[in-house]
């Protein structure tokens, strides 16, 4: 005699936190493709325009496997880093007093943007994608920020063309860092906050989580309009927004 019947519900029936909890790793791995490509279509097309050449990013990219054999990530990585900041030494991660503060600080900014966009999704920020962390309560907006942290790397750059590197982290440096955030953007044809744009990335990949949709929205960086370096402690500037053309991938 069978005491009771217990239900199975699919992701579909499920609310988008609950699906969270029972995606499986093969369908995970697929939502996580767009958001890990190694050197991001943004990244290559943000060093493209100032500089008039990917320097390789592009053909090293496509040769990058899942199981990253031949390390090619790190070497893109390396050579990202030394393109984007005009030839100068540079190593992310090391305990230099360096742009790896202001990095850090803009990630920072970025990735509490996302798990706001996240919430507002009905997403949980802590359940990741490829992050797993449990005492990390922003695993997912970890994975989903990858493709925007080219936004935080551009300002940086701009900043430390005139600004000292090494200087401190003040309140000056920082509101210039979270201009990447607050900036607007031209998306679709029209004039939006870069909140508005991760808000309908979330909204996609609640709906591939729930198996209403396929493959998550996520934009693609046409072209870079020109920013003001920062200037000089005293010297001011005209006021010039970062505004960057995105499209959502067809």
């Amino acid at each position: 005699m069978i005491d009771h019947i217990v239900e199975i519900a699919t992701p579909a029936r499920l609310s988008v936190r609950d699906a969270q909890l029972v995606i499986e790793w093969p369908q995970a791995e697929q939502l996580m493709l767009p958001f890990t490509t190694p050197v991001s279509e943004i990244a290559v097309l943000l060093l493209a325009h100032p500089h008039g050449s990917d320097q390789g990013l592009i053909a090293l990219s496509e040769r990058v496997r899942s199981d990253d054999v031949g390390n090619l990530e790190a070497q893109a990585a390396r050579r990202y880093w030394q393109h984007l900041f005009h030839g100068k030494p540079f190593r992310r991660g090391s305990d230099e007093v360096d742009q790896n503060r202001h990095l850090d600080y803009g990630y920072t900014v970025l990735r509490a943007s996302v798990a706001r966009a996240l919430c507002a999704a009905g997403l949980h920020p802590s359940i990741g994608l490829k992050h797993s962390n449990r005492y990390d309560p922003f695993c997912l907006a970890a994975d989903i920020m990858e493709p925007f942290r080219p936004l935080i790397d551009r300002r940086v750059a701009h900043w430390i063309i005139r600004e000292d590197a090494a200087a401190p982290l003040d309140s000056r440096t920082k509101n210039w860092l979270i201009g990447a955030v607050t900036a607007r953007y031209i998306y679709e044809g029209e004039d939006r906050t870069l909140f508005d744009i991760l808000l309908r990335v979330a909204n996609s990949l609640a709906k591939c989580v729930t198996g209403e949709q396929r493959d998550p929205v996520l934009p693609t960086l046409l072209e870079t309009i020109s920013v003001e370096p920062a200037p000089k402690r005293g010297v001011k500037r005209a006021e010039v927004e970062d505004l960057w053309a995105l499209k959502a991938n067809g």
